[in-house]
Order: C-alpha cells, then structure tokens, then sequence
C-alpha cells in the first residue's frame, strides 16, 4: 500500500472535523438571533396594530366617567335614622384597578410613583418583572380619596392604550358603626370595672376583676385598630396598575385577532431560548480550560495507542 492510498484511508476514517460542525451550529445560531432580534425590533416599532380607534376611547371614556358617577353619588350619599332625621355620611371604600400600555415602563412606573408622593400618597408595592426582555410592571399606590380622579386621569395620560379600567366601592358605614358602638359598650364596661376595683375587698376580688378589666381593654384595643384600619381605607383609594410595551403582555387581553400579536409573542420566545443557548455556549468555552486539555490528552493516548498496534 503506497503513502498516498494510507492517507486517504485515514482521511475516509476521520470522517468530517467534528470542529467544524461546531463552529457552525454556533455561527447558525448567532444567525438566527440577529435575525431574530432585527424582526422583533422592526415588529415592535411600529404601534399603529395596537393603537386604539376613536370609538374604543370615546367608550373607555364614557364608561370612565359613569363608573366614576356612580362612585360620587356613593360617597356623597345619605341615610335616614329610623329613629331620627340626622342625616350620617357614608363610608366608603374605593379600589381602582388600571391596565395600559406604555412606550417607556420602568420611566412610567417610576412617574407614578413620584406622583402618589407628591399628592401626599405612598407606593404599597412596586415589581418590575422581565426588564432587559419585555418588561411588564405592576405598582399599587395609595392616594388621598379627593383627589382620585385626577390620580387617574394622570396614569391614563401615560398610556398609549388603556386595556382595562375599573373602579370598585365598598359601603362599610354599617360596619363602622357597629364597631363604634361595641367600642362605647366596652368603654362603658371599662369605667364600671374601675370602680368595682376601688370597692374590692381582698386580693381575689382584686385579681379577679383585674383579668376582667384586661380583657375588656384588649377588646377595646383591637377595635380601635379595626377603625383605624377602616378609616385609612376610606381616605386613602389603592390604585393597581400594570404597564406593559404592548397588549398581550397584559393580564387581561382583549378577543380581536390579533396575528401580529401573536409572531411577537412568538419570535419573543425563539429570542429566549436562543438567549439560553448563549449562556450554555459561554459556559462550555469558559469551562474548556479544565475538559479541553482531558479532551486532547485522550485523543493524543488513542493516536498512541492505534499507531503501536499498527506497528505490531
């Protein structure tokens, strides 16, 4: 067998460069990324699929401004005592809930949130999940309750499409009520205790009515922190809003067909998991220092050891 006819039987062997294979899976998939990327990117800059017509706004507006009717006349309402005409004002406790999309979400957020501490509110929470990929936030704020409305007027001026708006009232007079006047029964109890305790006679009755007076006053304790509690509610309206780049990021997604939707959500996940494989790629090269070195070792004892048998 002449030299040539050995190499070219080693080379039948070798087959096809395992390295080269490599090298090209990773090249296809960085392909596919920029790909990947540039369509979402050319996708995601246009906003006209998501912009919403002039009928949805004149409806979200007209349904904005008869929900928010309806919560004034529930706080500014009246009742009549059966026993008397004193006229008691109600208590009512508001929650409104908001779904929009935004152009910008972290700057959005961080705008509301400025805005309940201006206004004399706080943040209950604040999350921002996904934000190098496609953020979406969700923020509870408390506002004083006079000012609501133009709280929300504010948020919904931040939108480029409000998805869902919705605002709830609780009537909780009758609760409040009954709790003032367990409140002033216990007080009551309270005082009477007090001087059944001056009269005691003996220890026992002394410790006896001491156990009764600390119970009264854990009552009257806990009741006050239930007012309280109420009270905080019925000045301060939670505001929950969720903000997302676009539409079906959000919660509540409306039943239009939306196929340009649904290729974002599409190419999003393809740009995920390639992601992914970038991590794992990193990961092998970095950790080629320690298998890399066995790798060739390996190979090299192989080539050794075929070539001694050949030469045998």
């Amino acid at each position: 067998m002449t030299n040539f006819e050995e190499v070219n039987q080693s080379q039948k062997k070798k087959g096809t460069n395992p390295w080269i294979i490599i090298i090209a899976v990773i090249g296809g998939l960085i392909l596919l990324y920029v790909i990947g990327a540039w369509l979402m990117q050319g996708l995601g800059g246009s906003s006209t699929a998501f912009a919403p017509s002039s009928a949805e706004l004149s409806s979200s507006k007209s349904s904005s401004l008869k929900t928010t009717e309806v919560s004034s006349e529930l706080s500014t309402e009246s009742t009549s005592s059966d026993d008397n005409s004193e006229n008691t004002e109600r208590l009512i406790i508001k929650d409104a809930k908001l779904s929009i999309v935004v152009s910008d979400v972290e700057d959005s957020a961080k705008k509301i949130s400025q805005y309940a501490e201006n206004q004399d509110g706080y943040v209950a929470s604040s999350e921002i999940n996904n934000p190098l990929d496609q953020p979406r936030s969700y923020i509870t704020i408390r506002v004083p309750t006079n000012v609501l409305d133009e709280s929300l007027d504010y948020i919904k001026n931040l939108a480029d499409k409000i998805v869902l708006e919705n605002i709830s009232a609780e009537d909780i007079t009758d609760q409040y009520t009954d709790l003032k006047s367990k409140l002033e029964n216990y007080e009551v109890s309270e005082k009477q205790l007090q001087e059944i305790m001056k009269q005691a006679q003996n220890v026992k009755e002394v410790l006896t009515i001491q156990k009764e007076l600390t119970n009264v006053r854990e009552k009257i304790e806990l009741i006050k922190g239930k007012m309280q509690y109420l009270g905080q509610n019925v000045e301060m309206t939670k505001i929950s809003v969720t903000l997302a780049l676009d539409e079906s990021s959000l919660p509540v997604v409306s039943e239009k067909w939306r196929p340009w939707s649904q290729i974002k959500l599409a190419f999003r996940a393809l740009l995920s998991v390639l992601r992914w494989l970038s991590y794992v790629i990193i990961w092998i090269v970095i950790f080629g220092i320690i298998w890399l070195p066995i790798w060739l070792i390996i190979k090299w004892r192989k080539k050794i050891k075929s070539q001694n048998k050949n030469t045998n």
